[in-house]
């Protein structure tokens, strides 16, 4: 009998371990799982879709547009592909045609400009600040991406390009001593004040408002029955036609030489960039250099740039301050390849050091992205 007992209780002991055993490895096995799928999400944006791929930028393209056509769901797409010039980041924003005032089960997304004090990185906390829109009854929740926009003095800490805010322009490059007193630039002065700008109208009446965006020179009046809500300048306009003429981006003397290219607009570089589609979507775009892969890309021209906006579906597009400016932040839900991934306080900067490290450049202005 002594015997029998001790032998069961052996058993009991085994049978108690075992469980607790299995018990250990289920509950690090979740850890795992977690922490995998965690880093995921965090990591996204840096999912690689290589040149030969199976599916190439323009067959990605066409797939993305169908997949919004059909897709009722209007969280936020992001994209990312990579061609001979640069790794790029398209970050989609689909147009909700309900009006203003009325209640709707989607998510909206209203499109603002902000600018700063002071030079700000793109991550910086200083942005948190809500738009004051209170007199359209539009409530707007914290930002979920953000862009560089216009062009800004480094050494006078002033804007370049206009920026409108809060109803009253906030950065005005007429006021820029610095630029209007430049002899060197004077007689494309006329030219710099009238550049392309992206704007964003509050049109309709009241009780039935609807948002609408438009990419148009500076001196373009507010079409009848729209208020503009903000409007940031840079340039030059991409679609329908380049502008880089006509907005003193690119001279020439009587003999065909160039004389103005404040841009480098043939050179390979870092670029940003905003689009409309037909629908009055909304699209940010960044072209980033990768000078540290099997594969060196050191950036879009213009040229390159232009033609990426039209595949990806824009009908109207303007570029934005680049070179070492160009970054992104996004936070939220986006759907990456028809998943819905979160992010969470993710920085995409778009210039590298030879040596690959990020460039991490103050900017003046944004463009920013609010859910309503």
């Amino acid at each position: 009998m002594e015997k029998n007992k001790n032998w069961r209780n052996a058993f009991f002991c085994w049978q108690t371990g075992i469980g607790l055993l299995l018990l250990l490895l289920a509950v690090a096995t979740q850890a795992c799982l977690t922490a995998a799928s965690s880093e995921t999400a965090r990591s996204f944006l840096a999912v690689k879709h290589p040149v030969g791929s199976e599916e190439n930028s323009d067959q990605r393209s066409k797939r993305v547009k169908t997949s919004l056509a059909k897709s009722a769901d209007h969280s936020p797409r992001l994209e990312t592909f990579k061609d001979s010039a640069a790794d790029w980041t398209v970050l989609r924003f689909p147009a909700v045609k309900a009006p203003v005032p009325e209640k709707s089960a989607k998510t909206r997304y209203l499109v603002l400009p902000a600018l700063a004090d002071t030079f700000q990185k793109i991550d910086s906390l200083e942005w948190i600040k809500l738009p004051d829109l209170s007199s359209e009854s539009i409530r707007v929740n914290p930002a979920i991406a953000r862009l560089n926009a216009g062009f800004f003095d480094p050494k006078g800490n002033q804007s370049i390009s206009y920026v409108y805010q809060d109803g009253k322009w906030t950065g005005n490059p007429a006021e820029n001593e610095r630029l209007v007193n430049n002899t060197a630039i004077a007689e494309y002065l006329p030219q710099i004040l009238n550049r392309s700008e992206f704007r964003t109208y509050w049109c309709g009446v009241t009780g039935s408002n609807t948002i609408n965006y438009a990419i148009v020179p500076h001196n373009e009046a507010i079409p009848m029955g729209c208020k503009l809500l903000g409007a940031v300048g840079a340039g030059p306009r991409l679609l329908p036609a380049r502008t880089d003429r006509q907005e003193a981006f690119w001279a020439v003397d009587e003999t065909g030489k160039t004389v103005r290219d404040p841009i480098g607009i043939k050179k390979p570089n870092a670029r940003s960039a905003i689009g409309l589609t037909a629908d009055n979507s909304v699209m940010l775009v960044v072209a980033a250099q990768n000078r540290t892969g099997p594969v060196k890309r050191h950036g879009a021209t213009l040229d390159n740039l232009t033609q990426f906006m039209k595949k990806q579906g824009a009908v109207q597009a303007m570029a934005l301050d680049g070179g070492s400016s160009s970054s992104l932040w996004v936070n939220g839900n986006y759907y990456f390849n028809g998943v819905l991934s979160p992010m969470n306080h993710q920085t995409f900067w778009a210039r590298q050091t030879y040596a690959g490290e990020p460039v991490k450049r103050k900017v003046l202005s944004v463009i920013q992205v609010y859910p309503y």
